[in-house]
């Protein structure tokens, strides 16, 4: 049975291979703090679209990395790697075309004139 934490073992292959990939155990824990505070700045309606802005980037640096690791190191399957953030990329664009929806039906409502009675 698997724990839900990580193993010793796990998080050493982590560090490997991101160290392997030419990034710092500094850089792991900013990209870390990257995500854990733009993914609570999605709750927050005040920043949410660039909270997607943000993690959108972060997603597509992820991606890059992946790519580059096939063609720099060898490291096997690239699309097979991404796909966890290409994954995160379809619902943070998903969420994105439904913010500017919402935005654009409040605007709409805003717009137009009610109509009262004649008394």
């Amino acid at each position: 049975m698997e724990t839900p934490h990580p193993t010793v073992a796990q998080k050493r292959r982590v560090f490997r291979a991101l160290h392997a990939s030419g990034y710092s155990t500094a850089f792991f824990f900013l990209i870390a703090t990257w995500e854990i505070v733009w993914g609570l700045g999605l709750l927050r309606r005040s920043v949410t679209m660039l909270a997607v802005v943000a993690l959108g980037v972060d997603m597509l640096g992820a991606v890059y990395t992946h790519y580059y690791n096939y063609f720099a190191h060898e490291v096997a399957d690239p699309l097979a790697n991404s796909l966890d953030a290409l994954r995160m990329l379809c619902l943070l664009a998903y969420l994105a075309f439904a913010l500017k929806s919402d935005q654009q039906t409040a605007a709409r409502r805003q717009a137009v004139p009610v109509r009262r009675p004649i008394e």
